[in-house]
């Protein structure tokens, strides 16, 4: 049986195709739908598009809480100035997960909902003391973060209900999330943890803990918290709080790490993570918070949604690719690589692992890098696409293009085509990119000859010479 994609126009109708839809799921940013395709794990028979029906950004609520849209990707609260000041933990797990590519798709709802143990915005909020808004048929209902999860991938959302809001309390800058990985990018947690407190007068006034990758869902240690609690922080105290931890959680052993490891390492990265937060709390006592922004992280650009009735098969999508506009019907279940590749004949956006964990496939969307192997194409419509072939003019290479031939970062060449469009946004953000920010920038994507040095040379070069004032004055 065919996918059906429907793309509703309010959250009501969302709910009420969830609802009569048989086996509908939601669709937010798609990055763990879609990559559980290429592991054997089919597609729902129905998608719910949730864009476009106003679930993303951030909203000042009463009494000095924020309230965060489900659909808000991960860059947008890694990147968020107000955020990284107010709410620190939250900045830093998102900042951990996937990759910059799949962090401009993926959703913090989607972080939520897949329900992983491993999940690092998950535990992020767990210290935070989240609460969700959730919507359905009967209405709305709230419940705390820690009631959500049921168990591994399962949640206590039942058929015809939405994640509608995350809602967190007054800022806590006293908070730091600690994630311990085989690698710095495109890494699934072996153990994160997240702290968040408040000190006063040295004694901890208040404290919340979250784990990641150490039970079957994200775990808040109780007990690990009490210790802490109405304690001065001292060396003893925080030595006994982290072999609280430690006892409380459930790891198992598989391919990533053994049990025993992990339980060590939970008291490795607490300590660690509670000095962070406490130095935090400290420094806030001096230093004013940041005002809430008006317009800190506006709902992401998206396509205007027709009614139910279109979500028939063929989709008929428009967009606009390298700046030429394009018409086209979709499957419901076709891939943005492949109508680059196969329909428009751009082939030199590459496919690959088909689950975004190599870049080989990155294009900018709206400017941002994404890896179209985890985008459905009907999701577009209304976008704007770049590839490697919309970076040159005419016959005149781009200078990251021409800069990959000097330096002699092309090796292969399956790879250059994404590293030239994450390098290409990072020079148009920050041409000043020092080379950390570089490889930042670089980390989704993989180099199977192992030739990073050079590209990230090239990068360097051209980015000094469009911040030069030489080249400014032009």
């Amino acid at each position: 049986m065919s996918l059906e994609l429907f793309q509703p126009r309010s959250v009501e109708e969302a709910c009420m195709l969830l609802a009569e839809k048989e086996g509908a799921r939601p669709l937010a940013g798609g990055t763990d739908l879609l990559s559980l395709r290429e592991r054997g794990i089919p597609l729902p028979l129905a998608l719910v598009s949730l864009d476009g029906l106003g679930l993303a950004g951030l909203e000042k609520e009463a009494g000095g809480g924020i309230r965060i849209g489900p659909l808000t990707t991960h860059a947008v609260l890694a990147q968020s100035t107000y955020i990284k000041a107010c709410y620190p933990v939250l900045a830093e797990a998102c900042a951990s997960i996937g990759s910059p590519q799949v962090r401009n798709l993926g959703s913090l709802g989607g972080n939520l909902c897949n329900a992983s143990p491993a999940a690092d915005a998950a535990t992020a909020l767990l210290a935070l003391g989240a609460r969700l808004e959730i919507t359905g048929l009967e209405g709305k209902r709230l419940l705390p973060l820690e009631e959500f999860f049921r168990g591994p991938r399962q949640t206590v959302l039942e058929k015809g209900e939405l994640l509608s809001a995350i809602l967190l309390p007054p800022p806590a800058p006293g908070s730091a999330y600690l994630k311990l990985g085989r690698r710095k990018a495109l890494e699934i947690a072996v153990v994160g943890v997240a702290v968040a407190l408040t000190l006063e007068d040295g004694r901890v006034s208040d404290c919340r803990v979250g784990l990641a990758a150490v039970a079957p869902m994200p775990l808040r240690p109780g007990q690990a918290e009490k210790v802490l609690t109405g304690s001065l922080l001292t060396a003893e105290t925080v030595e006994a709080a982290a072999e609280a931890a430690a006892a409380e959680c459930r790891p198992i052993t598989d391919h990533r790490a053994s049990a025993a490891y992990r339980r060590e390492m939970v008291r490795v990265l607490f300590r660690r993570a509670l000095q962070s937060a406490a130095e935090r709390s400290k420094e806030q006592k001096t230093e004013s918070l940041p005002s809430f922004p008006e317009k800190d992280a506006p709902e992401a650009k998206q396509a205007p949604r027709g009614a139910q009735e279109e979500a028939r098969l063929p989709l008929r999508i428009r967009l606009r690719v390298n700046g030429e506009s394009y018409n086209r019907e979709v499957a419901a279940d076709r891939l943005l690589v492949d109508l680059l590749r196969e329909d428009l004949g751009l082939t030199g956006t590459k496919k690959s692992c088909s689950e975004g964990e190599c870049g080989a496939c990155t294009v900018l969307l709206d400017g941002l890098p994404v890896d179209s192997c985890l985008v459905l194409a009907a999701t577009v419509s209304g976008r704007e696409i770049t590839t490697v072939e919309g970076l040159a003019q005419g016959c005149e290479l781009h200078p990251l293009q021409a800069a990959f031939i000097r330096e002699g970062a092309v090796q292969c060449g399956y790879c250059t085509p994404g590293m030239l469009m994450s390098g290409s946004a990072l020079l148009r953000e920050n041409p000043r990119a020092g080379v950390q920010e570089i490889k930042e920038a670089l980390s989704g994507n993989l180099c199977r000859c192992t030739g990073y040095k050079k590209i990230i040379k090239a990068v360097q070069v051209v980015g000094a010479e469009l911040a030069s004032p030489a080249k400014g004055a032009e």
